[in-house]
């Protein structure tokens, strides 16, 4: 199992990196179509403010598209997530259909001998219920803790029958959430299952549904932390948080832009339960309060960005003659595209954007406009 695990984590690396590979070789190859019609228009002694508007509408474009495919891909997780949530519930149905033909069978057993009988008037005129004071569960995960609360205290910890314990149980049930027990066998093995599908499905579902967020942005984080927050306390208040700290990964892997925060910030990240998966998205959310983010979006943020970086970029001198009356793109003191190459070479500036540093190490979004 072990081996498995391990074998699968690595296939899903090695997809992780083709991805990246996938991303950074279509990159460069729009780079450099860009850079070569660029070149022809420079050669072709096209105006400088052409070629601009023209970079500029190209750039759009290619956010446009950066739009589409980030939208395609959280689209693509989503029907993952809904994939793998109907795979749990089918395996629940058939794990119900299993334990019902075992009870079946057992309580025909118990019949012939004539046990349940026994079983059944045993004791149950000792028992001393209190009368029936709580109030009906109505099926919502908020609800839930509340419910069990009571129910436990009151009746599930008493030593009256689990048989007569079932008994109250339905009757406790709001009629949507009855139908999903009331198949169960009227037996101990019955009650028992009873309780465990539905501690399964309001104490850990509100976890399993945390949406996967695939920005940056601190209105969304914020609000799966509360989300998550108020999840670890409900099963805190149950005693169940233990039952669900193997999805700890799986949570984390929900916020696939702040994890990398988290592993960076501490090499003990996957021995994390619930409780310090919650803490250290606290801190995260106390670093970054949504006040500071106005924006609709993260999309809509790189946008404007963008539009600032170019803003600041019209500004600077000339790169080649350090006049400030105009573009490097339109300078006639070093024109052609070789000649700028071998002077950016010289200078040991980048052939992207002429920052003091490589061009494989740009971080800038345009294309360059200099060489």
């Amino acid at each position: 199992m072990d081996n498995a695990e391990s074998t699968l984590k690595t296939k899903l690396k090695q997809l992780e990196l083709k991805k990246r590979l996938i991303k950074s070789s279509r990159a460069r190859n729009i780079d450099s179509a860009r850079r070569t019609v660029e070149a022809m228009k420079i050669e072709a002694k096209v105006n400088g403010g052409d070629i601009s508007d023209w970079n500029d509408a190209i750039t759009e474009k290619i956010e446009e598209a950066d739009g589409h495919i980030e939208n395609l891909e959280e689209w693509l997780a989503n029907r993952k997530m809904e994939a793998e949530k109907q795979e749990r519930e089918e395996k629940m149905k058939f794990e119900i259909k299993l334990h019902e033909t075992k009870l079946k069978l057992q309580e025909d057993l118990q019949i012939k001998a004539g046990n349940l009988k026994s079983s059944v008037e045993t004791t149950v005129g000792e028992a001393k219920l209190p009368k029936l004071v709580i109030t009906k569960f109505n099926g919502t995960y908020a609800d839930w803790p509340r419910f069990w609360g009571q129910y436990s205290e009151i009746i599930d910890k008493t030593n009256v029958p689990p048989v007569t314990k079932f008994t109250y149980l339905r009757e406790l049930l709001d009629a949507k959430v009855r139908k999903t027990v009331e198949a169960l066998p009227h037996s101990a093995e019955g009650y028992k299952r009873a309780v465990s599908i539905l501690k399964d499905r309001f104490g850990k579902q509100k976890i399993l549904e945390l949406p996967y967020t695939s920005t940056g942005n601190p209105k969304r984080i914020h609000e799966f932390h509360d989300k998550l927050s108020h999840s670890v306390q409900s099963l805190e208040t149950l005693n169940s948080l233990h039952e669900v700290n193997g999805m700890v990964s799986l949570t984390l892997d929900k916020l696939p832009i702040i994890r990398k925060d988290f592993v960076r910030n501490d090499p003990e990240w996957e021995t994390w339960d619930f409780v310090k998966f919650t803490e250290a998205l606290r801190q995260w959310t106390r670093r970054n309060p949504t006040d500071n983010f106005k924006l609709e979006d993260s999309q809509s943020f790189r946008k404007r960005h963008r539009v600032f970086q170019t803003n600041q970029r019209r500004t600077r001198k000339c790169v080649y003659c350090q006049a400030e009356d105009h573009k490097p793109s339109e300078c006639a003191k070093i024109a052609s595209p070789t000649e700028r190459r071998e002077f950016l070479g010289t200078k040991r500036l980048c052939f992207n954007c002429t920052g003091p540093h490589k061009s494989s190490e740009c971080k800038s979004t345009a294309t360059s406009q200099h060489c």
